[in-house]
């Protein structure tokens, strides 16, 4: 029984000094880049200008814009021609 309570002591004392050594400050570079992720807020325009300000309010830097290409392509059948040539990327 008393190997048991050194063990547990020992377990606890271990435990406790991780808890506080472990416990340190994330530190990040001030000149790190900021990404804001709001595609559904940015596509909505009720919503757009809210974000927009939120950005500016966190520091944003960069905006990371996605466009998927079946959005925007015209269809194989579509009765307009589009405007660019697309034979030329």
């Amino acid at each position: 029984m008393p190997r048991l309570r050194v063990l547990l002591c020992a377990l606890l004392a271990c435990s406790s000094l991780t808890a506080a050594v472990g416990a340190g400050r994330a530190l990040a570079s001030h000149g790190q880049t900021v990404y804001f992720e709001a595609g559904s807020d940015l596509l909505n325009p009720s919503r757009r200008e809210g974000a927009i300000e939120q950005m500016r309010r966190l520091g944003v830097g960069a905006l990371r814009v996605e466009l998927y290409w079946f959005n925007v392509a015209p269809g194989a059948r579509s009765a307009t021609r589009p405007s660019f040539d697309a034979r030329d990327p």
